[in-house]
């Protein structure tokens, strides 16, 4: 006879969207063959960059076509081919790699430390023709002075090259707590100063707390070499939730620097006066898209449109095209010399001439408390009501000898938001339905969802940014103990913009601009997942849940599915979509974070036949993710189930 086991998984955590760890790192295979670059100078390091105002993080290195042929190819236990080579560039604290020509078609490929492999961190994969899709990009960053690249490939070809090594000399990840200062310097060389002594650190001042969560400290790539910059998310009139970040054009000012974009989220100290965080354990975004910007002339400003979706923890801040006046306090949050958050407070002074920069584009500021330095760049100014006034420019040099905290009183000049605003109109006051025309009255209507069964949907073209109607909303029925209910959005047409929205009792609506919902998803590539439980705020309850698609790309129809997922409670859980498992063949799965332990359904369970005569069977669960909790659950004939024992 044969048999059938139902599988489900119970998490307490969330996995990352990265597939799979490197196989090379998995498996604890030896030291592919390095190839060492120079070492790079002390000139090289101190040598300015051609953008003036940088303060410089790297120097780039051109990588030989020797490098690639001094890699090694070896099969994994499933068959597939995999290339290893490593890359040393002594002294370096990380390493960012360019590729070119990169289309590797159904290979993945991961970057990851070759000096401490077992620490399990790793980038990628990178897969296709790369993040944007043309085949060139520049890595994340990777801690340490040298680095392995793997490509896991269905044949021994190499469909990409490396023809630069950015070598990062500035301490962009902190120290581990284990390692000492003296055994670091020796092996990587003596550390950078860290920012300067005047700064007032931002945490010892919480009533800043929710704008500081609004700016990133970024690193780029500029034709010769890394830089650091620091920048704001801002939001739109509509509060659509499209990552605008708001920066300098002196640091980033075309599509070629802003696609190298990489933020890095919450760097602060661990409580005030406290050590900084460690940036391996913060979030990051990597590549953006460049929208518009001013010269040095114009106001020094530049609006990027980061890529991806932004961690929960970032903040939208809002600002102003209103001048503000001689006298008015203002309030500068930033990352001096790249290092944690800073704040400063001052007032705006009498204008003080500086060349290149026209007093009517720019703000003289009056420091009161802190500063800024290099590093700084292209942080905001707010007003007192936390709107955001300006961008920071430049500021003087310090004499021979001294340094910005001998300033008294230390002053800057900020490109004015009211001389940036009549360029980043046009994306900030984006409207919520096109042609001008109002949004949808909220509906009580809508096209009823069958659990775990595939809605499709076709929508659009539309002149602007649009909260559907009826058409785009769906409704499903949530029963009395139901213990999760999951939607999701998926767009199969390329380069489609679509957001979900969820609302109990009603649909989402629009009022004074702002999309009113209990939950939302707000990506940026058309394939979005809400996940409500009873410990979800507002938590699940039961009735009628209504989920509305918004569609902010213009002059597209817009084609996809809509599906819901119900996990009942008490007597056990959904398995509708559960899905068969293939002897010896690996399924990867994604799981989204939860506030509590859950045991999860729907097409998170999985079934096995068993035949007549088998004597073994084997269930393995292995995750990517450090410091995950996840629990394996198997059972004979029918779905795993909760009691209250």
């Amino acid at each position: 006879m044969n048999a059938r086991f139902i599988l489900l998984l119970a998490a307490g955590a969330s996995l990352s969207a990265q597939s799979a760890r490197p196989p090379g790192l998995a498996r604890q295979m030896g030291r592919p063959a390095e190839h060492w670059l120079d070492p790079v100078t002390e000139a090289e390091r101190k040598r300015e960059l051609p953008k003036a105002g940088l303060t410089r993080a790297s120097v780039h290195r051109g990588v030989p076509e020797r490098f690639a042929a001094q890699g090694q190819w070896s099969r994994t236990a499933e068959g597939k081919l995999l290339f290893r080579a490593a890359l040393r560039s002594p002294n370096a604290r990380g390493l960012r790699l360019h590729f070119t020509d990169f289309d590797i078609a159904g290979g993945k490929v991961w970057l990851y430390p070759a000096d401490n492999p077992e620490d399990g961190y790793f980038s990628g994969p990178y897969t296709g023709q790369g993040p944007f899709g043309d085949g060139e990009f520049w890595s994340d960053f990777v801690e340490g002075e040298s680095v392995i690249v793997e490509y896991e490939s269905n044949s021994e070809a190499l469909p990409f090259r490396i023809d630069l090594a950015s070598h990062v000399f500035v301490d962009v990840v902190p120290a581990k707590p284990s390692d000492s200062t003296t055994d670091r310097a020796t092996a990587l060389g003596p550390l950078p100063r860290a920012a300067l002594g005047c700064h007032k650190d931002v945490l010892c001042f919480p009533e800043w707390n929710e704008r500081a969560r609004s700016v990133g400290r970024y690193l780029f790539e500029t034709a010769s070499g890394g830089a650091l910059c620091s920048g704001a998310v801002v939001k739109t009139r509509n509060n659509s939730g499209i990552p605008y970040f708001l920066t300098a054009d002196h640091c980033v000012s075309n599509q070629t620097e802003a696609r190298s974009v990489q933020v890095f989220w919450g760097f602060t100290s661990v409580a005030c006066g406290g050590a900084p965080r460690n940036l391996r354990q913060l979030p990051t975004t990597l590549g953006s898209t460049y929208m518009a910007g001013g010269s040095t002339e114009q106001g020094d400003f530049t609006l990027l449109r980061l890529d991806g979706q932004l961690p929960s923890t970032v903040t939208f801040s809002g600002w102003t095209p209103d001048e503000i006046g001689v006298g008015t306090s203002v309030t500068g949050i930033h990352h001096p010399a790249g290092d944690y958050q800073r704040i400063s407070f001052g007032t705006r002074g009498d204008d003080i001439p500086s060349r290149g920069r026209p007093t009517r584009n720019y703000y003289t500021i009056v420091w009161r408390e802190g500063i800024t330095e290099g590093g700084s760049s292209g942080s905001p100014i707010f007003n007192d009501e936390g709107l955001i006034v300006g961008m920071l420019s430049a500021g003087p040099k310090p004499p021979a000898g001294k340094t910005e905290c001998d300033f008294a009183p230390a002053f800057d000049f900020y490109g004015r938001f009211s001389t940036a605003y009549p360029t980043l109109q046009a994306f900030l006051e984006e409207r919520t339905t096109g042609g001008g025309t109002p949004p949808p009255p909220p509906t009580t209507s809508g096209n009823t969802l069958t659990n775990n069964t595939p809605a499709a949907f076709r929508v659009g073209p539309f002149d602007g940014p649009t909260l559907l109607g009826e058409n785009g909303t769906f409704k499903v029925e949530v029963p009395q103990g139901a213990t999760r209910l999951e939607i999701r959005l998926r767009t199969t047409t390329p380069n489609a913009d679509l957001d979900l929205f969820v609302r109990h009792g009603s649909a989402p609506d629009i009022e004074g601009g702002k999309v009113v919902s209990d939950h939302s998803s707000e990506g940026l590539d058309g394939n979005e997942t809400i996940v409500i439980t009873p410990q979800s705020n507002p938590p699940l309850r039961p009735g009628t849940y209504f989920a509305t698609i918004a569609v902010f790309t213009p002059n597209v129809t817009a084609a996809g599915t809509v599906t819901a997922i119900l996990t009942t409670g008490g007597g056990g859980v959904s398995t509708g979509g559960a899905q068969a498992l293939t002897s010896g063949q690996t399924r990867s799965i994604n799981i989204d974070a939860v506030a509590n332990p859950v045991l999860l359904g729907g097409n998170l369970a999985y079934t096995i036949d068993v035949p007549q005569g088998a004597t073994r069977l084997e269930i393995r669960l292995q995750t990517d993710n450090r410091n995950v909790d996840l629990d394996l659950f198997a059972r004979f004939g029918q779905a795993v189930t909760l009691t209250n024992n």
